[in-house]
């Protein structure tokens, strides 16, 4: 380990990282690899939660390469819901990874000080793309189109409807709120293979929506008390957002 390291530090703050690499480049005049290795040791003053999106690219002969393309989460599940079949569905979250990153020095020679505020030491913190409720939810809605026995509904689509389902579920307050209570005594009151597949008002609502977006007409004839719930779910659901939300 390199001489100026004279205090194992668990986490560092942004002065104690510039500082630390003040003196590796004030002894050494670069950042070696072996002092990086040295310093990656040390937990990161910077996190940030990322998210990955993965797309097949052909590559000629029936083949393909499948290309990872990191961003922040926000903006990975923005690109991602905004075109989901674009990108293969998404899995569980990779693992955390500290990263340090170098920007090209300019052409003039810069002292310590300087070049240690271009090297970017951090930890990515990888988030699922998917987040877990949406994930629940397009489990849901894939039980009631195998109970249905209908054609299964392509991915993207099943993904987007989760997520408004999940959003207005959380939108109405949760199992715990008054909604959220009436959707159980609905379950609760109801009969044949709803009752049989669905033990959760959740689980209830979510394939309600669904069902409700496939065919409200049909929907609001043979369930009126979950249609008008949903009806009002959704108006203020597109009311906190603004307008535009389908």
């Amino acid at each position: 380990m390199p001489k100026f390291f004279t205090k194992p530090l668990v986490t560092w703050t942004k002065a104690q990282w510039r500082e630390v690499l003040k003196r590796a480049f004030e002894k050494k005049g670069i950042l070696t690899p072996k002092t990086a290795e040295a310093l990656m040791k040390y937990e990161p003053p910077v996190s940030r939660e990322m998210g990955t999106l993965y797309k097949n690219i052909p590559v000629g002969g029936g083949e393909a390469i499948r290309r990872p393309e990191r961003l922040p989460i926000a903006e990975a599940r923005a690109k991602y819901f905004a075109n989901p079949e674009e990108y293969i569905t998404p899995g569980v979250a990779e693992p955390s990874a500290k990263e340090m990153a170098m920007l090209p020095p300019p052409s003039s020679p810069l002292g310590a000080s300087e070049m240690a505020k271009r090297v970017a030491y951090e930890r990515l913190d990888f988030k699922p793309i998917i987040p877990a409720g949406t994930q629940q939810a397009a489990g849901v809605i894939r039980k009631e189109v195998g109970t249905a026995a209908a054609e299964v509904p392509p991915v993207a689509e099943v993904v987007q409807t989760a997520l408004i389902g999940d959003s207005l579920w959380k939108g109405i307050g949760g199992t715990r709120s008054v909604a959220g209570k009436r959707w159980q005594e609905l379950l609760d009151s109801s009969r044949g293979a709803v009752k049989s597949h669905f033990t959760t008002g959740r689980d209830y609502f979510i394939s309600s929506y669904y069902r409700w977006k496939q065919d409200p007409s049909k929907f609001r004839k043979n369930y009126p008390r979950e249609s008008k719930l949903l009806e009002e779910a959704q108006k203020a659901f597109e009311e906190s957002v603004g307008p535009g939300v389908e």
